[in-house]
């Protein structure tokens, strides 16, 4: 069974704040989310950070696909 996802990212400033601190990476199969710190000092680099560590991490892991789990 095979299935399509199209997926997109937005951030927003918003009214409450003069920069916008959250961070997306879209790499399929990889969607991450990374909210700022809310208003903390540097927010913006600690999510940006974590978007890159996370996806460099992930550059290793086996993903299953559907046959595999078909099979099993």
């Amino acid at each position: 069974m095979m299935f399509e996802m199209v997926s997109a990212g937005l951030t927003d400033t918003g009214l409450a704040r003069k920069n916008n601190e959250d961070s997306f990476l879209i790499d399929h199969p990889l969607l991450i989310v990374a909210d700022g710190m809310g208003g903390a000092a540097a927010g913006e680099i600690a999510s940006s950070i974590a978007t890159e560590v996370i996806s460099s991490s992930m550059k290793n892991v086996k993903y299953t696909t559907d046959a595999e789990i078909t099979e099993k």
